[in-house]
């Protein structure tokens, strides 16, 4: 637990996953990014606990237990903040992501007791749930939509499910996602993918086609079978397939790509600051999405000129304009495997269109998924329920 001797202090708590979590994900990611959007709005994020509320199974007593987990530690952070002077105490209470699993113990508690706004980030309803096995943190959740003062949305999706369970529809927004814009390469592009090419020894004068997700059972590993299949039936062009990721499904994987061999390189789990050379030298990115939220890595593909093939979902569709001929990539219908396959062909074969959408891509990223734009945007919002950070 920090003490808030900062300027403009905001507590900041994350249940499924603490920006600090050892385990990187888009979900962390995108903590991370709000982090540094509330830093550039004037306020200083300070994390108010590391709980995680994760309740993968739903058995009703692990719930209960980390209820009373929560509002133990709820208690205790109240009873630190009102010893605190009251210009060091939490100007409001930031919540990013809570869904049945992992519901929030913490923020209603202190900013009630507190008298400060409570903001939520990113949270669902699964309507589903009200009779599920996940049923008590669903109440929890749905008490925690009413008590919000405001309630962001990255997904479009979502923000239409929550709506009946807030206290007005004028607390929910939606922010296109979002993130920092790419720092300038210290080397041309075509030295650095000369130097990647010699270290893995991956042809550099064929395509290279970029892949970055966990490879875990489910959907993930879903995608990656998805992309498989597509890319079997296209041998007769080059191409080299560059996957950057690890998981408990990656041994099933390898096996089911062994008839490509050498094509397909395993790099397997990488830091953020060692996906950026492949993103600036890449050729394109193909991830099929299915049943994806958001798909931070598909906008950060954007970000550095990537030009994208992927499937459409609501959360990756956010990601683009809506007008097919300022798109930074092709957007798939889902179940739709002979057209993604043809797709990924256009791309491979034709460095023009790639050209183009890579142009399109960074030009479109830049200006609408900047973390400046989203910061523009969330303090026009919390603003008038916080005042101006000095």
């Amino acid at each position: 637990m920090s003490t808030l001797s900062v300027n403009n202090p905001v507590a900041f708590y994350a249940p499924l996953k603490a920006p600090t979590y050892p385990t990187p994900s888009g979900d962390q990611k995108i903590a991370q990014h709000f982090w540094q959007c509330l830093e550039l709005c004037g306020w200083t994020p300070v994390l108010a606990s590391q709980l995680r509320s994760f309740s993968r199974h739903g058995e009703l007593k692990h719930q209960k237990r980390l209820a009373r987990l929560g509002k133990w530690q709820a208690n205790k952070l109240i009873k630190h903040y009102l010893r605190l002077p009251k210009v060091q105490r939490p100007t409001f209470w930031f919540t990013y992501h809570l869904y049945h699993k992992a519901p929030d113990w913490l923020g209603p508690r202190v900013s009630q007791a507190l008298n400060i706004p409570y903001v939520i980030a990113e949270a669902s309803v699964s309507e589903k749930q009200l009779h599920g096995p996940w049923r008590y943190n669903f109440r929890a959740t749905l008490a925690a939509l009413h008590q919000a003062n405001a309630v962001i949305s990255l997904n479009p999706k979502d923000l239409t499910g929550i709506q009946p369970y807030c206290q007005a529809t004028d607390v929910c927004h939606y922010l296109p996602p979002f993130m920092a814009l790419p720092e300038q390469a210290d080397l041309p592009q075509s030295t650095i993918r000369q130097q990647l090419a010699q270290q893995y020894g991956i042809p550099e004068n064929q395509p290279w086609l970029l892949s970055v997700a966990m490879v875990r059972p489910g959907d993930k590993l879903a995608s990656y079978r998805y992309l498989l299949n597509c890319l079997q039936s296209l041998q007769n062009v080059p191409w080299q397939w560059i996957i950057i990721g690890e998981g408990q499904a990656l041994n099933q994987l390898k096996k089911e790509a062994n008839t490509l061999g050498t094509r397909i390189h395993w790099l397997g789990k990488f830091e953020t600051t060692q996906i950026t050379p492949w993103l600036q030298t890449c050729d394109l990115m193909a991830w099929p999405a299915i049943n994806e939220a958001l798909g931070m890595a598909i906008l950060e593909a954007q970000m550095y000129g990537l030009p994208v093939i992927t499937g459409a979902t609501p959360g990756v569709c956010s990601l683009f304009s809506d007008t097919p001929t300022q798109r930074g990539g092709l957007i798939i219908p889902q179940q739709q495997p002979e057209n993604f396959k043809h797709g990924v062909y256009e791309l491979l074969t034709q460095p023009k269109l790639r050209q183009q959408l890579s142009q399109q891509a960074q030009q479109w990223s830049h200006q609408h998924h900047s973390l400046f734009a989203a910061a523009q945007q969330l303090k026009q919002w919390l603003t008038p329920l916080i005042g101006n950070p000095d």
